[in-house]
């Protein structure tokens, strides 16, 4: 009797601190590992910014304004019908149609655009208004898909939570005439509505790697040709690891252009990435757009797709499984 009394105290303990398991912070379905069965399928693009609606990109001996190639890449992403989109390089006017047109598309919109509304100082350009000529990222969200459960942006600079700050030792002129405007980055934290999974998205537009000066070779007023591309990809590495890190069970995804033809680089040490190098996405040269990937599964081979008159860019479609 002393025996069997013994053995239901014990199996009432072990009932008991299961379900105080089940009960704690973390222990809901959210948190715990679940199957990667739940499709996503992405598109990373450039579009390409032309300062006005007017402006000509010519490619091939065929020329088009920057809002005829929009309509073009519209049409393009309404039939590829992907549940995330990462755009790049949305010009001002762009930004507004873009805002307009998403709940058309079915997408619900993140943005964050890389200047401030202020003026100014440039050399040989006087005062220059910012916003007129800023580029924005932009994370389109399907909206019958995902619900979005929180957004943040952060800026690619040495103080990533001054939005519109950039790297120590850049210069006024070399950001206004090589490529030192600031980048920023968008993301937010997604609730798949059948499943309850969720994912986070991260899309951003780093710096380009800037031409060497021919009177001082390797370097741009004095600072190394790589180091802006470099200390921007570390910025965006350090600054994922963070939100990875709050939400470790969460599937994460990264697109967008890293101008970045380094794989290794571009993915660091927490990413796996559907581009191995081969899929040449910046005028078919050079592998610069990617799609990152944690927690999740790369469910089909990624392609390249697109045309090149629309921009310098082709998009870089993906499959994964959450």
């Amino acid at each position: 009797m002393k025996k069997c009394c013994v053995g239901l105290l014990a199996l009432t303990l072990s009932l008991t601190l299961l379900f105080a398991a089940a009960c704690a912070p973390g222990g809901d379905e959210s948190s715990a590992e679940q199957p990667k069965d739940t499709p996503v399928k992405a598109i990373t693009m450039n579009l390409l910014a032309g300062e006005f609606w007017h402006s000509e990109y010519t490619y091939g001996g065929e020329t088009l304004t920057a809002q005829a190639r929009w309509e073009a890449q519209r049409t393009f992403l309404e039939a590829e019908d992907a549940d995330i989109v990462f755009l790049q390089e949305a010009a001002a006017w762009q930004d507004e149609q873009i805002l307009a047109s998403a709940e058309e598309m079915g997408y619900t919109a993140l943005r964050e655009s890389d200047f401030g509304n202020e003026l100014r100082d440039y050399p040989y350009y006087g005062k220059v208004n910012q916003y007129e000529h800023r580029f924005v990222n932009f994370v389109l969200v399907k909206t019958e898909r995902f619900e979005v459960a929180e957004e943040d942006s952060f800026a690619i600079s040495d103080t990533p939570a001054q939005l519109h700050s950039v790297f120590r030792g850049m210069s006024a002129n070399y950001f206004r005439e090589v490529e030192g405007r600031p980048r920023v980055a968008v993301w937010g934290r997604l609730r798949e509505k059948t499943s309850g999974k969720h994912l986070i998205v991260l899309g951003t537009h780093l710096p380009a790697v800037p031409f060497s000066d021919p009177e001082t070779p390797g370097q741009i007023y004095g600072v190394e040709v790589d180091h802006y591309n470099l200390r921007g990809q570390q910025v965006l590495n350090e600054q994922a690891a963070r939100i990875a890190e709050q939400y470790p069970s969460d599937a994460f995804l990264i697109g967008g252009d890293l101008n970045n033809a380094d794989v290794a680089t571009a993915a660091g040490e927490r990413f796996q990435t559907v581009n191995d190098g081969s899929l040449l996405t910046h005028l078919d040269t050079d592998a610069l757009d990617h799609l990152l990937f944690a927690n999740a599964v790369a469910a089909s081979p990624a392609a390249v797709k697109g045309d090149l008159h629309w921009s310098d860019h082709r998009p870089l479609v993906a499959e994964f499984l959450i």
